[in-house]
């Protein structure tokens, strides 16, 4: 069974009411591709039931920006499953991940629960660089 197979049990999508709104765009994402219906809660549950896929946001203790950032992408073939982030920064893509990268894979790849660590923090684009940092000074282009 392939992932995109096993999202396709996905019946609701659950975000915790008040999230940030990457959890809503997220989930509409997923949303999108499988039907599914994305209901807020005031909690998530420990295990969720058949079908029900959870976005988690989070709500890391000040601080804790600093820690290095971990994605965890986990799907049964019920269709339920969790996407958990480090940092909010890193929801939208680990779900893009999941729906266009992973999509054609064997699902063992995530049933266990798939951890990854993004390789920078934040990015920037090279295009800012030039059009207000130093690039700018440098080129002659401070006019």
């Amino acid at each position: 069974m392939t992932i995109a197979e096993a999202l396709k049990q996905v019946r609701q999508i659950h975000i915790r009411a008040g999230a940030p709104e990457v959890c809503e765009t997220a989930a509409r994402a997923i949303a999108c591709r499988t039907g599914a219906s994305v209901i807020k809660r005031a909690r998530h549950d420990a295990r969720p039931s058949p079908g029900v896929f959870q976005i988690l946001d989070a709500g890391s203790p000040p601080g804790a920006r600093e820690a290095p950032g971990r994605v965890v992408i986990r799907l049964r073939k019920d269709g339920s499953g969790v996407v958990a982030t480090s940092h909010n920064q890193y929801l939208f893509a680990a779900v893009s991940y999941l729906l266009d990268v992973l999509a054609d894979r064997d699902l063992k790849e995530v049933a266990g629960g798939l951890t990854l660590s993004p390789a920078f923090s934040w990015n920037r684009p090279c295009y800012d660089l030039f059009l207000t940092q130093e690039g700018r000074i440098q080129r002659g282009l401070n006019r």
